[in-house]
């Protein structure tokens, strides 16, 4: 009998007892072919297949680490090496690698179905173990310094990252991005000066809202086709009276008869840093969502301005999500998100939503660098124009 039909024997013998889970046959004739010096990664993954059944942690690492030296990112041998060092004690080191396998591999699709189920367990075992982390912390930040309710809102969302509760969505404007921004979903209406003034006229505005109001048949579909750009033809809201709009300003212009219908309404938002851009801005509008609509995620065009909501007619069941967070539109209440990282909104009751919806500069922009990214904007039109 030839050495390659040895090898090959032992191979065939090994993997039989290896199936049966007879991890000392498995091993022994596994380790007789590195003796003989023919293992590939194939060997060595079965050598810490075999050392994994006899829970001897220290031979499946070392196992591994030989497979791992041949190909870094085999998934079965990533798999390996993060269950020696979990059974080892060191969860840490584990969590690394069991991190890495659901990067290479996060949905499992094409593989087979042995392999499905091994990284089925070890995503549970990440799971239970971020949950178990992040539970520890939680309970030593309570004894130190309260309840999780008195922590920040940046803090306990950095808690639920670190926990993957949420996800972490970033600006990615469809348009122009300015770089060095952060990545803020909401800003609290506290944080600027002109919110005092502008909620001070929410009751004319509201006057003027419930005037204009009457005439439905004035607000359009925010969404329609022009004629000169792609269509979605998949979007159930292109053309749809289900998200309408009645433009108080449009590109920097009032509307007509908005002077008149809306004074309070545009002498309220004079007092506002509103984007001012030519042939661009600002745009100020009444929105109205109907019943059961629901506006599906998407990004604006700039990261460089703010979106802001004055709720005017909220039913229950509304919501707004922006990246991880969702608040509801509550009454005197301003809603300022960045409309630059993914946000939906759905109205799930039976009446109609309305909000005043106005942009303003981002407050980290200074007032040079307004006109600079103005500057940019106007001349991309310009170029366009011809």
């Amino acid at each position: 009998m030839s050495e390659m039909t040895d090898i090959n024997q032992l191979g065939a013998t090994g993997m039989q007892a290896l199936r049966a889970g007879d991890g000392n046959t498995a091993r022994e004739k596994f380790e007789a072919i590195a003796a003989a010096g023919q293992a590939d990664i194939s060997v060595w993954i079965a050598i810490a297949l075999s050392a994994r059944i006899q829970a001897d942690w220290q031979g499946v690492a070392g196992a591994a680490d030989r497979a791992l030296n041949l190909e870094p990112r085999n998934l079965r041998a990533l798999i390996l090496k993060g269950d020696a060092l979990w059974n080892s004690g060191d969860k840490r080191g584990a969590a690394s690698f069991y991190d890495l396998v659901g990067r290479l591999a996060p949905e499992g699709d094409g593989l087979p179905s042995e392999m499905a189920v091994e990284l089925l367990r070890v995503r549970r075992l990440y799971e239970s173990h971020k949950s178990e982390l992040v539970h520890h912390i939680e309970a030593r930040l309570s004894a130190l310094f309260g309840h999780r309710d008195g922590l920040s809102a940046r803090f306990r969302q950095s808690l639920d990252l670190l926990a993957e509760r949420k996800q972490r969505y970033i600006q990615q404007p469809r348009a122009f991005y300015y770089p060095e921004l952060p990545d803020i979903q909401f800003y609290e209406p506290s944080e600027f000066e002109w919110t005092d003034g502008l909620m001070a006229a929410s009751g004319a505005i509201q006057r003027e809202f419930e005037a204009a109001r009457a005439d439905i048949s004035a607000f359009v579909p925010y969404i329609h086709t022009t004629g000169n750009k792609p269509v979605n033809k998949d979007n159930p809201l292109i053309d749809s009276q289900d998200w309408t709009a009645l433009f108080i300003q449009k590109d920097g212009v009032v509307m007509d008869r908005g002077s008149e219908r809306f004074a309070n309404t545009l002498a309220a938002l004079g007092g506002v840093p509103q984007e001012i851009i030519p042939a661009r801005g600002p745009s100020s509008l009444i929105s109205r969502l109907a019943p059961k609509a629901r506006i599906a995620a998407h990004v604006g065009f700039l990261n460089t301005r703010l979106t802001c909501h004055l709720p005017l007619e909220i039913p229950d069941d509304c919501g707004l999500r922006v990246g991880n967070e969702t608040r509801a539109w509550r009454p005197d209440e301003l809603l300022i998100f960045n409309d630059s990282i993914e946000h939906e909104a759905w109205n799930n009751s039976d009446r109609d939503r309305f909000v005043l919806i106005f942009q303003v500069w981002r407050p980290e922009i200074s007032l040079e660098e307004q006109t600079w990214i103005s500057g940019v904007l106007q001349e991309i039109d310009t170029y366009f124009a011809g």
